[in-house]
């Protein structure tokens, strides 16, 4: 494995994953960066684009309330795959398509398991909605894959580090 590592990745890759790995803050600010991003594209579809497709809550109609712990855990789990597992590698490379396509493929897989949960369990889900779904979280995750290799490649040359006080 090593060997077709050294044959993707140049010298100056290697620096620059080596600079990165110096400053463990600018791991932190990476994780943080790309949430923001990952929540706001969520918002974006939630709030506004979804607006008049889905009657909120409509789950409450169930008995069901939101689950916001596991929310979260969700939103931080995908958030830490996306900036260390897409974003990092994606450096490491020193190209955006390996960010695309790994946040398209679980962009595409995790928003096709949890829509099809909801279309078995939720009768207000049309299979419309389903496509939508899965077409917007693709498009999403892919995007801030590709933002998180872009928050790193920027944390990583302009030396960004947090000063304490």
């Amino acid at each position: 494995m090593k060997q077709v590592y050294d044959i993707f990745v140049t010298k100056q890759d290697k620096r620059l994953a080596l600079r990165f790995n110096e400053n463990s803050m600018n791991f932190f600010l990476h994780f943080l960066a790309t949430l923001l991003v990952f929540l706001s594209l969520d918002v974006l579809w939630l709030k506004f684009l979804l607006d008049g497709l889905v009657e909120y809550p409509f789950i409450a109609r169930f008995g069901n309330k939101p689950n916001w712990a596991l929310a979260e855990i969700y939103y931080v789990l995908m958030s830490v795959w996306l900036a260390f597992g897409a974003g990092y590698k994606s450096m490491v490379f020193n190209s955006a398509t390996p960010a695309f396509l790994d946040g398209w493929k679980v962009g595409f897989w995790s928003s096709l398991i949890y829509a099809a949960v909801n279309l078995v369990f939720f009768q207000p889900w049309s299979l419309q909605l389903v496509l939508l779904d899965v077409a917007w979280n693709t498009f999403a995750t892919a995007m801030a894959a590709m933002a998180s290799y872009a928050i790193g490649i920027w944390l990583t040359n302009n030396d960004v580090q947090v000063r304490r006080g």
